[in-house]
């Protein structure tokens, strides 16, 4: 929290910090503070794409999820094999909640 008020604006600092309040249990805040860190990147850095779907799902919000994944041109076995994760995570729970 302190980092954020240091650099309100550093998107790497607000990705840091959603991942932090996902992993706390704090999902809606943890939204907030990564569609911060996914506005100010306009969606052109992968990692805080990434992220910000994940935080998505954790929220129940799988289609805007899949939005961004599709979105992705992403090279590297690392960044692809989590894509892939991801969306399996957001189509499983589009299942699960028909």
């Amino acid at each position: 929290e302190q980092s954020v008020n240091l650099a309100p604006e550093s998107v790497s600092v607000l990705d840091t910090r959603g991942m932090v309040l996902l992993r706390a249990g704090q999902k809606v805040d943890a939204w907030k503070v990564a569609y911060e860190a996914f506005k100010l990147s306009k969606g052109r850095d992968n990692n805080i794409s990434l992220n910000y779907a994940e935080v998505l799902i954790a929220n129940k919000q799988n289609k805007d999820a899949l939005a961004v994944l599709d979105s992705l041109k992403l090279e590297g076995i690392d960044l692809i094999e989590r894509q892939k994760r991801l969306e399996l995570m957001a189509k499983g729970s589009i299942k699960k909640a028909r």
